[in-house]
């Protein structure tokens, strides 16, 4: 469906387009579609990942000083100004698996935090108590921090927008204009 928009987006007389990660289990189908579309058609599609665009500067915004998960403070947090209604803190509570600090082997996170082992289950007692697929710290969820999130996360994004609205100016190939 991706490469489908892409491509009417394309034949409308985009050439530039931009694909922003949303879900981590989308990643690399957004960078084949774009590699591909990139190939054999005149646009320049870019992947952006905020996940790791951010992640320096992320923790500052952050209350937690332990690793965010799925459901975690970040993502809760994001949850109470996107749609509040949803978010349930009064069941909000704290897991963290017992993973090592430093990794044994350099790069060894997943590749969505930077890493580079796609490692998707532990076989030891590492995410031992592991129910409901949170891990990280919801209770410490504020839309505060939601909404500067947001905001660092927009700023980014428009950061790489500016990037390649200044590489391209003095281009024929690169516009980024329709």
């Amino acid at each position: 469906m991706t490469e489908d928009v892409c491509r009417s987006l394309i034949d409308a007389g985009f050439r530039r387009l931009y694909l922003l990660l949303a879900n981590v289990e989308s990643e690399y189908a957004m960078h084949i579609v774009a590699k591909e579309l990139t190939e054999v058609t005149d646009a320049n599609v870019v992947t952006l990942n905020w996940l790791i665009g951010i992640r320096h500067h992320y923790r500052g915004v952050l209350r937690s000083t332990r690793p965010q998960g799925h459901g975690g403070e970040g993502e809760t947090a994001r949850m109470l100004v996107t749609a509040p209604h949803l978010v349930r803190m009064d069941k909000a509570r704290s897991y963290h698996p017992s993973l090592p600090e430093s990794p044994q082997i350099d790069g060894d996170a997943l590749p969505y935090l930077g890493g580079a082992v796609g490692r998707y289950r532990f076989d030891g007692p590492e995410f031992e108590g592991f129910e409901d697929g949170i891990t990280g710290d919801p209770q410490l969820a504020t839309a505060d921090v939601g909404e500067r999130s947001y905001a660092l996360i927009a700023e980014w994004i428009a950061s790489v927008i500016r990037h390649d609205a200044k590489a391209c100016s003095g281009s024929t190939k690169g516009k980024l204009s329709r």
